[in-house]
């Protein structure tokens, strides 16, 4: 990390010449940071628990990969004061669920946790232990604000210097200010930077999709459309995670999602070729033909999605309109769920003769997708049984190898954040991780 801001410093000085000079303090002074053998923080949350003698702390954190240093570290420092015996236990928001605990201690600034952690709070006690030279804001205007431990009206903030309650002079920053945040614009350009134009077809497909930030530096493009489906295990409340599909609008921070990291494309699409089998090319080219065809009366339309689902409408279609014409062109789906919607395109694009032949294709290879999600579960279910939720958690990420009949290699990711909005991307980014880190 030096190495790259000491490069980065080079840049600025070719650049920016009369800001090198701060620039390189600025370095200096991170330089030292990381040199520097003293905790603070630590030290003041240890001989905190050494005056309460509290054998069973639970920590408060913000982020779920720092969860397993922490505990080794507090554990370490109280053997190290004499104490053995204690179990630290870290936990993050999401894990706060309907438990609940004598005393909590939250590591950093108030303002980094969602409000419900202090004003539905899960602890008799709350202690904050930030430094002093934060701004804080402690929303105790809740529901249950008597529940949180006082000193002069307001929480006790436990800082490096010790207590401080609303001690606002001694405070040069505000803890929005430094809240950890993603440069979310450098990884949308890492994530394109794999799409190769040369490679690309003239009719490929560009979707909406949205970012989201995964564990171990890794990211991936996932659809827009978040009543989309995707596969994750289920760490809550199980012994060993839980392969499940999830509408994308319930993957948020802490899930683990499951993405293939062997091959290329989308590991149901693969396993349901090899359910196809010699039939699979035959009809995936049908499917490909139609939608083709739609998408070339789209373009014939102008781009008027209106246009062309009043003109299905009028050919027999019950459910064309903007929304559905869009699912139905993408190739993320395979076919409208009604038939009268399928005879009505089939008409609208000149294939009316062979409807028949192209409803019966879009059944095989509905019901091949189904198979396929069926058996990677089954077959996750096998590898996972081995594995205890406690592991998944710790380490963030974890792969899951199967036969490249069955998809090959399976990672699972933990989601980190995800993207404010969204952008166009070609349509075979969707659900591949990449490396954004430099």
């Amino acid at each position: 990390m030096l190495s790259l801001l000491e490069q980065r410093v080079q840049i600025c000085g070719d650049t920016y010449p009369a800001l090198e000079s701060l620039v390189r303090d600025l370095l200096d002074a991170v330089n030292k940071l990381c040199k520097e053998p003293h905790n603070p923080l630590g030290n003041a949350l240890v001989s905190h628990l050494l005056e309460q003698h509290d054998m069973a702390p639970v920590l408060l954190l913000k982020e779920r990969r720092h969860l397993s240093i922490t505990e080794k570290y507090l554990e370490g420092a109280l053997q190290a004061e004499g104490i053995v015996g204690v179990e630290v236990r870290a936990i993050v928001p999401g894990d706060l669920g309907d438990n609940c605990y004598p005393q909590l201690y939250v590591i950093g600034p108030a303002y980094w946790f969602p409000r419900h952690v202090f004003q539905a709070p899960r602890a008799g006690e709350i202690h904050i232990f930030s430094f002093s030279w934060l701004r804080d804001t402690i929303p105790v205007d809740g529901v249950f604000p008597a529940m949180l431990s006082r000193r002069g009206g307001a929480p006790t903030v436990r800082t490096a210097g010790g207590i401080t309650a609303g001690q606002k002079e001694t405070a040069v920053i505000e803890a929005e200010d430094i809240e950890p945040v993603h440069d979310w614009e450098h990884i949308r350009r890492s994530g394109l930077r794999r799409s190769n134009n040369s490679d690309i077809g003239h009719n490929e497909e560009i979707v909406e999709a949205r970012a989201y930030l995964l564990e171990d530096g890794f990211a991936v493009f996932l659809d827009a459309d978040e009543d989309h489906t995707v596969m994750t295990l289920n760490v809550r409340d199980h012994e060993h995670p839980d392969p499940e599909r999830i509408k994308i609008r319930d993957l948020g921070p802490g899930s683990f999602i499951l993405l293939r990291t062997e091959g290329s494309g989308d590991y149901i699409i693969s396993v349901a070729d090899a359910i196809l089998g010699k039939e699979a090319e035959r009809v995936r080219k049908m499917q490909r033909e139609w939608k083709r065809r739609l998408r070339e009366k789209l373009k014939e339309a102008g781009g008027d999605y209106t246009e062309i689902a009043i003109r299905l409408l009028d050919l027999g279609s019950s459910k064309a309109n903007e929304v559905n014409l869009r699912n139905w062109i993408s190739g993320r789906s395979i076919k409208p769920h009604d038939r009268a919607d399928f005879d009505a395109i089939m008409r609208l694009v000149a294939l009316e003769e062979k409807a028949d032949e192209f409803w019966k294709a879009m059944v095989m290879i509905d019901s091949a997708h189904h198979r396929a999600g069926k058996h990677i579960r089954r077959r996750l279910l096998q590898k996972v049984k081995n594995v205890s939720t406690d592991e998944l958690e710790q380490a963030g990420v974890m792969h899951f190898e199967l036969d490249s009949a069955d998809g090959g290699r399976l990672t699972a990711f933990r989601v980190i954040d995800k993207a404010p909005y969204t952008e166009k991307v070609p349509y075979h980014l969707l659900n591949v991780p990449f490396v954004w880190e430099e």
